[in-house]
């Protein structure tokens, strides 16, 4: 297979980016390492039979970047129940005060909508 063939085929890079990757002025991406690998490809036919080193600098990676992501969504959990509380306490008292809770403005929406439409592409 060419290499643009390559590259469409195992997520959308062009020519260039494989050149790079081959010549070893780039990283492979773990993106790329994962579609092809995804693709029924064992890893070591695509970063050969030799060393191992960036198989296992690809894996300490993603171990590291686990961990911190664990951690940033358990503070990110514990954040948003803390919020949730605090806006059901002023929603209570606005409500014991017959005072409505002002409504989200525009603004506030198209952010809110950017935050749905980027939590949809992570998942």
């Amino acid at each position: 297979m060419t290499q643009q063939e390559f590259g469409q085929h195992f997520g959308d890079y062009d020519q260039k980016q494989i050149s790079s990757y081959e010549r070893g002025q780039v990283e492979l991406p773990p993106a790329l390492l994962l579609n092809i690998r995804a693709q029924g490809y064992p890893l070591e036919a695509i970063l050969g039979a030799g060393s191992t080193t960036v198989l296992d600098e690809t894996i300490a990676y993603l171990a590291a970047s686990h961990r911190d992501q664990a951690v940033a969504r358990q503070l990110a959990n514990t954040m948003l129940q803390l919020l949730n509380r605090n806006v059901a306490g002023i929603e209570r008292v606005l409500r014991e005060f017959d005072r409505p809770p002002k409504p989200v403005t525009g603004s506030q929406q198209t952010v809110l909508a950017a935050l749905a439409a980027l939590t949809k592409t992570l998942s």
